[in-house]
This record gives structure tokens, C-alpha cells and sequence, in this order.
């Protein structure tokens, strides 16, 4: 591990134990003892959304409260995370978010937040292979087709993406720098309105959830080239790799989790951490993440603590090295 992302490590572990040690005036007797909502920064019908549904049903079993989701989406991705950061520190506004929230910092000039000061990670929920589709209509069989093609008309093929410097476009990009390729970004609002375009044909790339494609792919409007993981999903065993189509080491996953208001009592963060925990447990649940292609992310508070302070320097490496601008 790189000297600066063990000390930034160490930072996040000595901030997130203070953070629970100093609750603040507010405690949280008897927690929870009103309903919890969950800001998603994303649209209804996302990936995000969709997990965090299926996961509020079951925390409000297991909390013997209403757990229920708020979708805050705009200014891409931002206002739902200033929404979060903003509220009461109290356990009942939470923030379901992608790995997005470890990726804006490094691509907006004026964020609105840090990851590490403002938010508590609470805990997991999964990780989410991507997919490379195309339009059937298009030659590409895989990745090796798009590669070949980008080397004879460099600039030519697009790209769809949700936005710049979103997980889909740092996917595609991450994949054209690393097999020395170039391509044409096109940015959207989100994944949806990507989807669209590519379905329509006036797109040629875009990097997508499993789930989401399956559909298309089965009605014959998309073809899958590969697979963003560093192995085959279990999802789909017989589709290749990114990696071991010519871009060897090829390796990008987003994931998601839930986080609370730097502030929040110890006592909601526990509990939150523990009930969330014994929800991805369930065999109904994580059935349910594996049918989508996505997989269960189970860590603690502690160590999803941990684990986004190192996501916060990888994604500054990731884009440094693609040499993104900030907006």
C-alpha cells in the first residue's frame, strides 16, 4: 500500500473513532424511535435506488421502524450528498450513494462536502460489476472488435457515459487509456437517458449494470462485449473480461453504501451498522443482489471506513491519470 494512502488510512480510523466517542449533545435514547429516511442521490429506478429499497425494507424489520427512501438527484450526484451532509446529525437522514461520492472531490472544483469529514460511513451494501455493451445493430463481438476499430479510426467510436466523471465515464475511459486507444466521450444526465441513445443507435459504447442490460440484450437491441471485472462474474461465466481481451489488468467495480451526518450519535451508528449487517446476511437479500449481477459488500462501520478512505486516493490516481479537468 502507497505511503499516502496508509496515512490517510490511519487518519480516517483515528477520525471515525473519534467520531463515535464524541456523539455530540445529541444522544440517541432508545434509537430508533421515529422513522429513518434514505436520501438516494440518484433518480428512481437506478441501481443505487434499487438496492437501497430492497435494504430499507428489511432494516425496518429489523429496527421495528419505518425505513423509507427519498430520491434527491441533480447537479450530478451532488445535491443529494449536500442534502445528507446538511441534515441533523441525528441517525434519522441517512445517504445511500454510490462510489461517486469518492469521485466528485477529484472532479468538481467546489464539491460541497468531504467524504472523510462530513459523512460517517455506516456500513456496505454491494459491489457492482459493469458490462461494456453496444447496439446490435453494430459489428463489434467483443472487445477486441472495438479496440481494432478505435486503432484504425482513432476518435471515431463515442462513448455514452452518465455524466462527466461519473463511474461509467471513468470505466470506459480507464479502458481506452489503458489499451492506448482513443475514443469520444459523450456525456448524458444519468445512465437512463445513455441507455436510451445507445438503444437508438446514435451512441456506440456505454458501460452498464448487468440487470439493466440483460433485458435489451435478450430482446436482441444490445450485445454484451465484457465483463469491467478483474474475473468472470458468476452472473454471466461465458462472458470475457475487459482483461482478457487485450487490455490485460483491466480491473473497475463500483460499489455502494450507506452513510450518516458526521455527528450522528455512537449509539444509531451501531445500531445501523449491526442491522445492516444482518440484513445482507439474509439468503432472501443477497438471492435478489446476485439476480441483478451485482454481489453483497459486507464490512463493518470500521471498515468501510477504511476501505472509502482508500477509494478516495485511488479514484485521485484514477483521475490524475486520465488527466480529467475539474468542471
Amino acid at each position: 500500500m502507497h505511503s499516502s494512502t496508509k496515512k490517510l488510512t490511519w487518519l480516517a480510523g483515528a477520525a471515525f473513532a473519534l467520531a463515535l466517542v464524541n456523539a455530540g449533545p445529541v444522544r440517541a435514547q432508545g434509537y430508533p424511535t421515529k422513522p429513518i429516511r434514505i436520501l438516494v442521490n440518484t433518480a428512481p429506478g437506478g441501481a443505487v435506488d434499487a438496492t437501497t429499497r430492497l435494504v430499507a425494507q428489511h432494516l425496518s424489520e429489523e429496527l421495528k421502524q419505518s425505513v423509507f427512501v427519498e430520491n434527491k438527484p441533480g447537479g450530478g450526484g451532488l445535491l443529494g450528498i449536500r442534502t445528507a451532509k446538511a441534515a441533523p446529525p441525528d441517525g434519522y437522514t441517512l445517504l445511500a450513494v454510490s462510489s461517486t461520492i469518492t469521485i466528485l472531490p477529484s472532479i468538481r472544483k467546489e464539491p460541497g462536502y468531504d467524504p472523510l469529514k462530513d459523512f460517517i460511513p455506516i456500513g456496505s451494501m454491494v459491489r457492482m460489476p459493469f458490462v461494456l455493451v453496444a447496439p446490435a445493430s453494430l459489428p463489434y463481438k467483443g472487445v477486441q472488435d472495438v479496440l481494432a476499430a478505435a486503432k484504425a479510426s482513432p476518435g471515431k467510436i463515442n462513448f455514452a457515459s452518465a455524466g462527466q466523471g461519473s463511474t461509467t465515464h471513468l470505466a470506459v475511459a480507464k479502458l481506452f487509456k489503458d489499451a492506448g486507444q482513443k475514443a469520444t466521450h459523450v456525456p448524458y444526465n444519468g445512465n437512463g437517458a445513455a441507455m436510451a441513445d445507445l438503444l437508438g443507435g446514435r451512441v456506440d459504447l456505454l458501460f452498464e449494470q448487468y440487470g439493466v442490460a440483460l433485458p435489451h440484450v435478450k430482446a436482441g437491441r444490445l450485445r454484451m462485449l465484457g465483463a469491467s471485472t478483474a474475473s468472470r462474474m458468476d452472473a454471466a461465466p461465458d462472458l470475457p473480461t475487459v482483461a482478457e481481451q487485450g487490455v490485460p489488468g483491466y480491473n473497475y467495480v463500483v460499489w455502494n453504501g450507506l452513510f450518516a451526518p458526521t455527528g450522528t450519535p455512537g449509539e444509531a451508528v451501531q445500531k445501523l451498522d449491526e442491522a445492516l449487517r444482518r440484513v445482507l446476511a439474509k439468503k432472501e437479500v443477497t438471492d435478489r443482489i446476485r439476480s441483478s449481477g451485482d454481489e453483497p459488500l459486507l464490512m463493518s462501520a470500521r471498515d468501510f471506513h477504511n476501505f472509502v478512505a482508500d477509494e478516495v486516493v485511488k479514484m485521485e490516481k484514477l483521475v490524475s491519470d486520465l488527466q480529467l479537468s475539474k468542471d
